[in-house]
């Protein structure tokens, strides 16, 4: 399960820019505000902490990203950069594990 976090305050929203990971042994924060990314093991007190380099990375803020290349796509000036089965796909994921958390069971992901 993935999870998006958003902070509350003095009534805005702020996006904290990373994601949540929850495993059956452990979970992991991604934080790309601070560029760290925390283990937390389920099975012992023990928090490992990692620095990450997102500089490096491809990830451009993947909804900044896309609305910037439909904005191009729309005046003409490039190609859409993904595919409309990425878009599919995307969509039936989240649907299914809205449905699995909504019934605690595992779901099939197929078309």
């Amino acid at each position: 399960m993935s999870v998006i976090r958003k902070t509350f305050l003095r009534g805005r929203v702020r996006p904290n820019g990373g994601a949540t990971l929850i495993g059956y042994e452990g979970t992991v924060e991604f934080d790309w505000s601070t560029d760290e990314a925390k283990v937390y093991m389920h099975n012992t007190p023990r928090v490992e902490t990692y620095k990450v380099d997102s500089s490096q990375m491809a990830h451009s803020g993947g909804d900044i990203a896309l609305a910037m290349n439909f904005l191009k796509v729309m005046r003409g000036e490039e190609r859409s950069g993904t595919p409309i089965d990425a878009g599919l796909w995307s969509a039936l994921l989240c649907l299914k594990a809205k449905e699995s958390a909504e019934t605690h069971t595992f779901k099939r992901i197929a078309w």
